[in-house]
């Protein structure tokens, strides 16, 4: 799982602290405890930038990664 974190690729089953490690936490007010217990954490890029991670307890259980340019 580590490789993928070093590779910044989101996989089902991961966990705050990993997506944390990739990405930051979400930009949400609160300490990083309260952060963790949101069940989804939206990075608001410009789009199509913009991603979500849904978590279910600790871990990944779905990943909507950014959008691409055509």
């Amino acid at each position: 799982m580590l490789a993928y974190v070093k590779n910044g690729d989101v996989r089902v089953g991961m966990t705050h602290e990993m997506i944390a490690w990739m990405f930051g936490y979400a930009p949400t007010y609160g300490t990083a405890a309260e952060v963790d217990r949101l069940d989804k954490w939206y990075y608001d890029e410009p789009a199509p930038f913009a991603s979500t991670v849904y978590f279910h307890g600790d871990r990944v259980w779905a990943y909507d990664p950014p959008g691409f340019l055509p």
